[in-house]
């Protein structure tokens, strides 16, 4: 019986260490799905991000585009007809300081186009350089998550090991106290015929007892009897 407590002792012991074991891991779980809510809403940010700079790198393009396509065409355009356009502002010109005024007018024209372009050409590079960062911030996020969906995965697989654990052990004490009550009433089966069995020797042995003083008591009364009856001849035998 001893051995067989001892052993439901033991084994809740483990159940107590493995639950402990348990509730860390069910604690350290919950801290990294804390962890991917918080990434997740990161990562959607980002990614809400990285769809306005893609927009905006779109845009940017499509406007260094038109930007290059109008001036491609005024240059072609002042290329084809700048003998016309020379002698126009020669002979249109009022004097020599209108002459240029216009000259200048054109290279202005010309200038205010390239430096147009190069503005739109260096704010697509930004928006460029910008969506590039986006992306590997993203990456970085995305990398983050990975990371810790494989540290989800490994404590729900060592969560669920050591609840099969648990499982196993609970069979374990249910067998043993299974045979700690088949023992108990074993033991109590034999006390009690152990008891009863006691209970008839001693019931015996007290009827022995009331036999054996049953037999004296007669056998002094039979003595006393006969001494009686031997005194009462003798009177009436002196009488007659």
């Amino acid at each position: 019986m001893d051995n067989a407590n001892a052993d439901i002792e033991n084994i809740q012991s483990q159940q107590q260490e493995l639950q402990s074991q348990i509730d860390a891991l069910d604690a350290d779980l919950v801290n990294i799905i804390m962890n991917l809510d918080i990434l997740e809403g990161e990562l959607s940010d980002k990614q809400t991000e990285l769809d306005n700079v893609t927009a905006q790198l779109a845009q940017a393009q499509e406007d260094e585009q038109n930007q290059y396509d109008a001036m491609k065409k005024r240059i072609v355009y002042m290329y084809e007809n700048g003998d016309d356009s020379y002698i126009e502002a020669l002979v249109g010109a009022t004097d020599f300081s209108d002459l240029l005024n216009r000259l200048e007018y054109a290279q202005q024209i010309y200038d205010y186009d390239r430096n147009l372009l190069t503005q739109y050409q260096e704010t697509v590079q930004q928006v460029a350089d910008l969506k590039s960062q986006v992306e590997t911030e993203k990456a970085e996020l995305e990398e983050v998550q990975q990371s810790y969906q494989e540290q989800q995965a490994s404590y729900e697989s060592m969560i669920a090991e050591k609840q099969s654990q648990m499982s196993d052990f609970d069979t374990q004490l249910a067998s043993a106290q299974s045979l700690a009550a088949q023992y108990k009433a074993t033991v109590d089966e034999q006390n009690e015929i152990i008891r009863q069995e006691q209970a008839a020797a001693a019931a015996a042995a007290a009827q022995n007892n009331n036999k054996g003083n049953n037999t004296t008591t007669a056998n002094n009364n039979n003595g006393s009897n006969t001494g009686g009856d031997s005194t009462t001849g003798g009177s009436t035998g002196e009488v007659d």
